[in-house]
């Protein structure tokens, strides 16, 4: 509830929620001193890095009190909500996914939450969700802050359809360093471009540095006055979106509610990227003996299983690296490419083997997977009247807010030309309430839904 922390005073508070998958995972929110319980106030929702690792942070009050969101926190006055992941609740999976909606809910239960000033802000894992958020989840946010991240991973591991013209509704501020051992501009740079020219809204800056977030002191003004000109557009008279899952078909007040498998508008073209992947496959695994880093692995397929690495092998060296334990291989690996000569040396029964090899050449793979059609819409809003442009849509609806329509005058929907739609629509306590219920945002207070069968 609101005790814990007394008023004039800033806070941060630990607490506790059951996942969708019943495992128990803290988070932390943190209060400003300015706080009111009568003025609404800004939310920084803080998604961290490294999401996919197996135990969640053992201290999750120490790593918020040295986090830069923390301190961006105080300098905007706003609420900081960290929700904490880890493999099986990463921010791309049902889990994980579900944890940040139902957080940000439970925050705005609690608290006198500015629905059109929540944003979102990561580096690393926290940047790529940025990215996948701004594609699926658009409406719980004024604009997004994705910091070297990869704008494809809510697709390549969460199995998720993305669609970069979805960015178009959500402002991006977004930054990738040269010398980045992940993600760096040389690959990062071309996806931003894609996004960008498939209608994305996105602020990029390109940077010097590693996989490190040690441009924060320079940067973080930036970031900080790119949210303050930010506010969500709850009822925009444009509306693009597109998807292939039901599920993540909302966007402000249109849902595309199901999609049906026919040949596509000849303007719903698929934006995307080839990529290409540099993660050499090694295929071994080694630990420490007496005599050194020993193989105690081969995998079949990889380059050891080529040059003829055996199990019981000790690494002498590693492209011209001597290995004396697992951090000089794993520099050496690091400083491998695609493509080069590299060889290992091995101690075998007492002898010294050199095995020369060549690295496999990148492999090419789409940025967002495309596995079932989608379907996609463009809508405008002029009074009551609403003209939408659809594709490979078979049923989708529309959501009546009193501020966007004049509920004394019937609404009337124009669907590729055709009216399908000519009513007065009248408010439904009912779904009122149950759309509350599930979305805690007093800015969209939607009075009706209108459904549309268009298969």
């Amino acid at each position: 509830g609101k005790k814990g922390f007394a008023r004039g005073e800033e806070a941060l508070l630990l607490n506790q929620i059951a996942g969708s998958d019943g495992i128990i995972r803290p988070w932390v929110l943190y209060v400003p001193a300015s706080h009111s319980f009568f003025r609404p106030v800004p939310m920084l929702v803080a998604l961290h890095g490294g999401v996919s690792r197996q135990k969640i942070n053992e201290n999750p009050l120490e790593h918020v009190k040295t986090s830069p969101w923390l301190a961006a926190a105080r300098t905007r006055r706003c609420l900081a909500l960290f929700p904490f992941g880890q493999e099986g609740a990463t921010w791309w999976d049902n889990v994980g996914i579900t944890n940040v909606r139902q957080l940000i809910r439970a925050v705005k239960s609690r608290f006198n939450v500015d629905d059109n000033r929540v944003y979102l802000a990561g580096f690393s894992d926290g940047g790529s969700a940025g990215f996948l958020y701004a594609m699926t989840g658009s409406d719980d946010y004024a604009a997004i802050v994705a910091l070297n991240g990869h704008m494809g991973v809510g697709s390549l591991d969460g199995k998720l359809p993305l669609y970069a013209s979805n960015m178009a509704m959500t402002p991006i501020y977004a930054v990738t360093t040269d010398k980045d051992g992940l993600y760096p501009t040389s690959k990062m740079a071309p996806t931003i471009a894609m996004a960008q020219q498939a209608g994305a809204s996105i602020e990029y800056r390109q940077l010097p540095g590693t996989h490190d977030f040690d441009y924060q002191a320079t940067e973080m003004p930036l970031i900080n006055r790119f949210l303050a000109r930010q506010a969500r557009n709850t009822l925009p008279r444009e509306i693009f979106w597109e998807t292939a899952d039901p599920a993540i078909g909302r966007c402000r007040w249109l849902q595309i509610s199901e999609i049906c498998n026919e040949a596509p508008a000849p303007w719903h073209i698929d934006h995307n990227c080839i990529m290409p992947s540099e993660e050499i496959d090694w295929g071994f695994s080694a630990v420490r003996t007496t005599e050194g880093i020993a193989i105690n692995k081969i995998v079949a397929g990889g380059y050891a299983e080529d040059i003829g690495i055996r199990i019981g092998d000790v690494l002498i060296k590693a492209g011209g690296a001597r290995i004396t334990d697992s951090f000089s291989l794993r520099d050496a690996k690091e400083k491998a490419h695609c493509g080069d000569r590299f060889t290992f040396v091995v101690s075998r029964d007492g002898k010294e083997l050199s095995l020369p090899g060549t690295l496999p050449q990148p492999e090419l793979y789409y940025l967002f997977a495309r596995d079932v059609p989608s379907a996609a819409v463009k809508a405008e809003q002029n009074g009551n009247l609403v003209t939408i442009e659809g594709s490979r849509v078979a049923r989708m609806q529309i959501f009546v807010h009193p501020n966007q329509f004049d509920l004394n005058q019937p609404i009337k929907v124009i669907y590729n030309g055709r009216c399908i739609y000519d009513s007065i629509v009248k408010p439904d306590p009912a779904f009122i309430l149950a759309d509350y219920a599930a979305n805690r945002d007093r800015k969209a207070l939607f009075v009706a839904c209108i459904n549309l069968q268009i298969k």
